[in-house]
């Protein structure tokens, strides 16, 4: 958490330094350039491949994350199915991931990547607070975090689901996805945010019906604590 939150912050001060930043990665590339450059006095062109490449490996984790929880996801919701094989599921994951990306919609799974992982370690406080209750020990401290982080992270999955419902409805791209639409049309855009807005539903029910179940465990806990 602490190495995102540095992420997070060098990104923010990356596109600060620019009069007027480019579209997409290439921000943080000479943003992030132009700073290491005047404090370090290393020539531009290295600073660019550095940062290029730090980019390209960003991405190649996520892509790797998300075809690993997507797997695994699908064998325990499909246990004994075709759906729940490793090779079927892998394979779907990677031709809908690689569909997003190919129309510049990549930045939905990056969005949603951030949110479902911001939503896990919320949900990992409330199974950590449940086992402290049953312990009979003091877990407040560990609920109140895992409940703000839960409905934060859910709310905004909510609106990102809702945008990509717009602008799927409204037939018109989001940022990068210009690009894709004028080669295209816009049609295969309006695709993309439909299958990222259909993700998104997938994703906020599942968050719902894991963050119900953990509070309610929760308080079955701690109602047997008090008698």
């Amino acid at each position: 958490m602490m190495t995102e939150g540095a992420v997070a912050l060098s990104s923010i001060a990356a596109i600060m330094v620019l009069a007027t930043p480019p579209a997409g990665a290439a921000a943080y590339v000479q943003g992030a350039s132009l700073l290491t450059t005047k404090l370090l006095h290393i020539p531009p062109i290295f600073m660019n491949i550095l940062y290029g490449i730090f980019i390209s490996v960003m991405g190649l984790i996520t892509s790797m994350l998300f075809v690993r929880v997507f797997r695994l996801t699908m064998a325990e919701l499909f246990e004994g199915s075709i759906l729940g094989n490793k090779y079927i599921s892998t394979l779907i994951i990677l031709i809908v991931a690689g569909f997003l990306a190919f129309v510049g919609s990549w930045t939905n799974l990056w969005i949603f990547f951030g949110g479902t992982n911001q939503l896990l370690a919320g949900l990992a406080l409330l199974l950590v607070a449940i086992f402290l209750v049953s312990q009979k020990r003091p877990s407040a401290y560990v609920f109140i975090p895992g409940i703000f982080m839960a409905i934060t992270t859910l709310a905004a999955l909510a609106w990102e689901t809702y945008v990509y419902g717009i602008y799927a409805v409204l037939n018109r791209p989001i940022g990068v996805q210009a690009a894709a639409a004028k080669l295209y049309g816009p049609w295969i855009v309006s695709a993309s945010n439909y299958i990222s807005a259909a993700m998104g539903v997938f994703l906020l029910i599942l968050g719902v019906i894991m963050t119900y179940y953990l509070i309610g465990g929760w308080l079955k806990y701690r109602r047997e604590v008090k008698r």
